[in-house]
């Protein structure tokens, strides 16, 4: 626990913020806020996550869940490159007819993200859907920090560093007179 006590809404809300991961999701569910605007809710649950306090506990909490899960990133990354290597050919006999779902190994089901049926005039017909390849490379280029935002250096002429002059701006008031001539004030 912290060194600096919350109170139980604070507690309650670090934890609905582990659970669901979404800030405003945590307030509802932490705090009464049947009145408030869901604007109100977002700007109230942003300022609770920057509180020092929060930020700390919220920290604790994963250090906690990490340290009881068995599951390593290395684990994780297997699981996501054997879900990428996989292919909808994988769950097919042939090319008409899939294997029985009995005979799929652990690894190609975990690589199902759905299975539906439905009768036809034709038979039955089934539909299995794999995870997303492109959220899985999402997935696995934030674990191996590929996803870092590319830095550019941007110089002059020859390599040489940009010199930026100063820029000058000069604000005139005109006022019309009766003539129609304008003039400086």
């Amino acid at each position: 626990m912290t060194k600096h006590k919350l109170t139980i809404k604070q507690e309650n809300f670090c934890n609905k913020y582990l659970e669901s991961g979404n800030a405003s999701e945590a307030y509802r569910r932490a705090y009464s806020c049947e009145k408030m605007k869901p604007e109100t809710i977002n700007i109230k649950a942003c300022e609770l996550l920057k509180n020092g306090k929060i930020m700390v506990r919220v920290k604790e909490l994963q250090n906690e869940l990490k340290a009881k899960s068995d599951v390593t990133k290395e684990d994780k990354l297997k699981i996501l490159h054997y879900m990428l290597k996989t292919s909808i050919a994988d769950f097919h006999k042939s090319w008409h007819k899939l294997k029985s779902f009995n005979k799929l190994t652990d690894k190609q089901k975990m690589c199902i993200k759905s299975i539906t049926s439905k009768d036809t005039k034709y038979g039955k017909e089934i539909k299995i859907e794999l995870h997303d390849k492109i959220k899985i490379i999402e997935v696995s280029n934030k674990m191996l920090g590929d996803d870092a935002p590319a830095k550019h250096e941007v110089t002059g002429k020859d390599g040489e560093g940009i010199s930026i002059s100063p820029l000058r701006i000069e604000i005139v008031n005109t006022t019309k007179k009766g003539n129609g001539n304008t003039s400086d004030n």
